[in-house]
């Protein structure tokens, strides 16, 4: 309670439930509190199941995503299996981030959109929607032609205005002013709208598009495997002739691989589609057109790298 040093808890024990099946028979508990503790605060932990780190990883991300306004504000405290949930942040290009404020007669949209880093499928890009700090949607694509897939936008959007579903789940799109708002967006994003030069093609080894920047590597021609390995940074696109098992540590890091020679059942086309990035085989002149330090979009679904 406000300006009290009072901290009321309910404990909930699945066994005794199990056995009582009754909710009204657990304790309602008043310890002391601290002066400074304030906020809500939920733990999950003692689960029946055993969970793998990926797994806890991908829940901790989706509860920290779900209650992010409330946890940047500091008014709630989540923890899972005692590891603190956090907001996860998410990969951008350096730059592109740019703040939304629009009126709309009695709705409003407010927030942030950007370039994302690299996308791993082409469905997870668009925005997380909240009416009144509650999560609506994730990845919605309101407001995006079928251009925003190549650059893939991301970002969060405040919608007031328009209802939401009865499950909370989604949009009444069938409503004026959903449909006042989508057009709104459209007519935002027109102008943001890349239709790309195509570089050259090739045979469409790992589905996704990514953007990210060229890193020509060459380890056996260098002379020094270890130094072309650390030219490799997060996001980069390695670009090889064709790429072997020492390129691993290398492809950890990368956004995509594009390669002049290989198929679709060559060594970058099975170890990007293990890592889950996009990736371009048997271009056969890769190497030779892509500079060191270009930013290049790739399409590995369509086998298209496209100037960015």
């Amino acid at each position: 309670m406000e300006d009290s040093n009072e901290e009321y808890i309910i404990k909930y024990d699945e066994n005794e439930w199990l056995q009582k099946g009754d909710w009204f028979k657990f304790p309602f508990i008043i310890e002391g509190k601290n002066d400074k503790s304030h906020g809500t605060v939920v733990e999950v932990k003692k689960l029946k199941i055993d969970l793998t780190a990926e797994l806890l990883q991908k829940i901790k991300e989706e509860l920290g995503r779900r209650f992010a306004p409330f946890i940047l504000n500091d008014e709630i405290y989540l923890y899972f299996n005692e590891e603190k949930c956090v907001v996860p942040k998410p990969d951008i290009i350096e730059g592109t981030r740019k703040e939304i404020d629009i009126k709309i007669g009695n709705c409003e949209i407010k927030g942030w959109w950007a370039y994302q880093l690299a996308g791993y499928n082409k469905s997870y890009y668009g925005f997380n929607t909240f009416r009144r700090g509650r999560l609506v949607t994730v990845f919605d694509k309101i407001g995006l032609t079928n251009n925003q897939e190549i650059k893939q936008i991301i970002g969060e959007l405040e919608i007031s205005g328009v209802d939401i579903t009865h499950d909370k789940k989604g949009w009444v799109k069938t409503s004026d002013e959903y449909k006042q708002v989508e057009e709104r967006l459209m007519e935002y994003f027109k102008e943001y709208e890349y239709k790309p030069k195509r570089l050259l093609t090739g045979y469409p080894a790992s589905k996704g598009k990514v953007i990210g920047t060229v890193r020509q590597v060459n380890m056996f021609h260098s002379g020094n495997m270890e130094q072309e390995i650390k030219k490799v940074n997060k996001g980069d696109i390695i670009v090889t002739a064709m790429t072997r098992p020492q390129y691993l540590i290398a492809i950890r890091r990368a956004g995509g691989i594009i390669t002049d020679l290989g198929g679709t059942l060559c060594h970058a086309a099975i170890v990007s589609r293990e890592f889950g990035i996009p990736a371009v085989v048997g271009t056969n002149i890769a190497t030779s057109v892509l500079q060191d330090g270009q930013k290049v979009i790739i399409d590995g679904g369509e086998g298209v790298v496209y100037e960015y």
